[in-house]
């Protein structure tokens, strides 16, 4: 009877204790950009959107400006589970850093330019804005394309990625959530050229201190019924 208690009272102690982020999750979810809600001087806005497809969109006409697209409606038709050790090599970054990162967007340059052109990025929900850069990266156009299971080789290109870490108090799983790209170079000279952008989702597995609460429940529960006593009864 002491053991079952105790087994109770460790679960629930695990429970309250252990509810932060699992860093080791072995999966995340990016919802990719599934509208483009608006846009200015912005060529093929709706290569935007979806997975990683190598079709992208060019920012920066300069003729109204500020150029800039703004998009929504995440996960709208794509939300794809990626082995978050595998995302992590392929980016170049520890799992660590994965874990704190909220938000993920892909450009396409020549192969010897492997730096996303110049822009901002501004992320809301409608009330709260805020995010930081928590790094900025490349892989080559045969990584892409293999790790996205594109057909191409793409060898002619590279990819430079931005990785983001979104403020707590913006809900990125809001229907309101916006992503505002806007090209902030000189005319004729940066034109960002993204394929794709999405929201990285963490999936907190359910602990094994939830089945030991729940274990310690069961037992508690055969335990008063086999002596025939109520397990929960009114005062």
């Amino acid at each position: 009877m002491k053991k079952i208690i105790l087994l109770t009272i460790l679960g629930f102690l695990s429970l309250v204790f252990g509810s932060e982020r699992n860093l080791n999750a072995s999966t995340v979810i990016i919802k990719w950009a599934g509208t483009v809600a608006e846009s200015s001087g912005v060529q093929n806005p709706d290569y935007l959107l979806n997975k990683p497809d190598n079709l992208v969109a060019v920012i920066g006409d300069y003729t109204d400006g500020p150029d800039h697209a703004t998009m929504s409606n995440f996960g709208t038709p794509d939300s794809i589970s990626y082995d978050s050790e595998a995302l992590a090599n392929f980016l170049g970054v520890s799992e660590e850093l994965l874990a704190q990162a909220d938000f993920l967007t892909f450009e396409q340059n020549p192969s010897s330019d492997p730096t996303y052109e110049p822009c901002s990025w501004t992320f809301t929900d409608g009330s709260n804005f805020g995010s930081q850069q928590l790094k900025s990266g490349y892989v080559t156009g045969e990584e892409y394309a293999s790790f996205f299971g594109l057909s191409d080789s793409l060898s002619s290109h590279s990819y430079p990625f931005l990785l983001f870490d979104i403020d707590d108090q913006v809900a990125i799983n809001s229907p309101n959530f916006k992503a505002t790209i806007t090209a902030s170079g000189y005319s004729g000279i940066t034109t960002p050229d993204p394929d794709a952008s999405g929201i990285i989702i963490h999936p907190v597995p359910i602990p094994g201190s939830f089945f030991l609460l729940l274990s310690g429940i069961l037992g508690l529960a055969v335990k008063y019924k086999s002596t025939g006593k109520k397990l929960f009864c009114r005062a």
